[in-house]
């Protein structure tokens, strides 16, 4: 307990082989040895060029401006501190502590002397008031970093009840939201009237598993799954029954390591040009990677063309949908959209939105506007609605 800091326990120690119990101070023991204290406090002494009294009657008179009163009245009567000149009690009975801090009433005199020369100050002042006011109104114009997005607002959509979709895919001012196990809305956006979403249902892909990625072409709807299996949903919709018939791609299956498994993919459009088609995978043994496979017009099968490490802040869950060649990422706690081309690697972010208690964003697409797929909780805590938050 008395060894010095730095020192370990274990090391034979010589400086305490004479002591006895005297030479220790319990925190017990009333008082204190005289040589316990490791200094002593010096006393302030002030050098100004003005004539002091004595340092012990001067510290003992300036120690306090409230005690300065007691001791002019106690050296006048009873003569207790008579060595005290009066001078002296004089000086802190009409002080506040340190007599340079007297200096400040002369301070603000000098101050209220010059006021009257600093008027022309005052007019010129006063006239750039004027100018000011009477000038025409200019607005600075700055731009807002690209970062900063801009105050997010919810779209106008009546959903069905017990709906809780994953996945939004945009067309135009047409949206589709899809569920993982095939059921979907589609709705009409517009910026004055509410719309209504209308139900629909995907045959044929309940044999397939869950669904884990979709894309919107002017062929109709292509579907990825966990298994990597890749649907096709030809048309521009469901029929009227409701219903919106799936059946299995002609194209190639997507490339997977034997028994893993899709936690999130993305297609891109059929393009006519040397870039083809575009797919973002997820593998669930590698949550924080995004492996990119490109697929030409004249070939047969993907081939890797390279791989995007997510945001430290995706922790796994993260949607995914493409526009044009710009891939968009949506992490699912914050609602923040990250963007990045897969041509030329040009990158792009979108601020989160204003958060809502008990709110997760599910997926992200680019129509007319930005568009972001979350749900949130009711207030009762009943049940989970979808919004569409739209900047």
């Amino acid at each position: 307990m008395i060894k010095m800091p730095g020192e370990p326990p274990w090391i034979r120690d010589q400086k305490y082989r004479n002591w006895h119990a005297d030479m220790f101070h319990m925190s017990n023991q009333p008082t204190l040895p005289a040589n316990y204290r490791l200094f002593k406090a010096s006393a302030a002494h002030y050098h100004d060029g003005e004539e002091t009294a004595h340092s012990a009657e001067s510290h003992l008179l300036m120690g306090h401006a409230s005690m300065a009163p007691a001791l002019s009245a106690t050296t006048a009567t009873n003569g207790t501190n008579a060595s005290v000149p009066a001078a002296v009690a004089e000086t802190v009975a009409h002080s506040s502590g340190h007599r340079r801090l007297g200096r400040a009433d002369d301070a603000v005199q000098d101050l209220m002397k010059a006021l009257p020369q600093l008027s022309w100050l005052v007019e010129a002042l006063e006239k750039q008031v004027d100018m000011s006011v009477q000038a025409p109104a200019f607005e600075l114009q700055i731009e807002a970093p690209a970062f900063m997005a801009p105050e997010a607002k919810t779209a106008k959509v009546v959903w069905h009840a017990l709906f809780e979709p994953h996945h939004l895919l945009c067309r135009g001012s047409a949206v589709a939201a899809l569920t993982s196990r095939g059921f979907g809305a589609l709705a009409q956006l517009s910026d004055d009237e509410q719309s209504k979403a209308t139900a629909f249902s995907l045959d044929g892909v309940g044999e397939f598993g869950a669904l884990t990625g979709a894309s919107w072409t002017p062929a109709g709807l292509d579907l990825v799954m966990k298994s990597g299996d890749m649907l096709a949903c030809p048309g521009n919709g469901p029929q009227s029954s409701g219903r919106w018939s799936c059946s299995l791609s002609k194209a190639s299956q997507l490339p997977l390591p034997a028994g893993t498994r899709l936690s999130a993919a993305a297609l891109s459009e059929p393009s006519l040009g040397a870039a083809g088609r575009t797919a973002a995978l997820i593998y669930e043994h590698q949550p924080s990677m995004v492996s990119l496979f490109q697929m030409s017009p004249d070939a047969d099968g993907w081939s890797p063309v390279g791989q995007v490490h997510l945001p430290t802040a995706a922790d796994g869950n993260v949607g995914f949908s493409f526009a044009g060649q710009e891939l968009l990422a949506i992490l699912g706690k914050s609602g923040e959209v990250h963007r990045r081309n897969v041509l030329d690697a040009t990158r792009f972010w979108h601020a989160p939105p204003p958060s809502a208690p008990r709110r997760e964003f599910r997926s992200a697409c680019a129509g007319s506007a930005l568009l972001r797929l979350a749900l949130r909780q009711l207030t009762d805590g009943s049940a989970w609605v979808p919004e569409l938050i739209s900047e």
